[in-house]
């Protein structure tokens, strides 16, 4: 995937719905950098259940997944150097 614009959304256990416009080259680096942007300028992250909708523009692409289902692959084997760098950098980001 070619680094695109994307907004990744989530609603907080309170019931606000918070997103963030930020850019990625992967479904996982969006969400993880949603989580950080929302995070830091909110104070909120979402529960490890808590569907995160990722919205990759030109053309729009929508995703849903878990903060469990990005630790689980953030924990999981890597296919290449490129990808191990990938997910250390965004391992430190969600300080996991």
């Amino acid at each position: 995937m070619n680094v695109r614009i994307c907004r990744v959304s989530f609603t907080t256990t309170s019931g606000f719905r918070h997103s963030a416009e930020i850019q990625a080259d992967s479904l996982y680096e969006a969400a993880v950098e949603g989580i950080k942007a929302i995070s830091q300028e909110w104070g909120e992250q979402p529960g490890p259940a808590t569907p995160i909708a990722v919205e990759v523009k030109a053309p729009t692409i929508i995703h849903e997944l878990t903060l469990k289902q990005i630790q689980q692959w953030l924990e999981s084997g890597c296919n290449s150097p490129k990808e191990k760098v990938t997910k250390d950098r965004l391992r430190k980001r969600l300080n996991v």
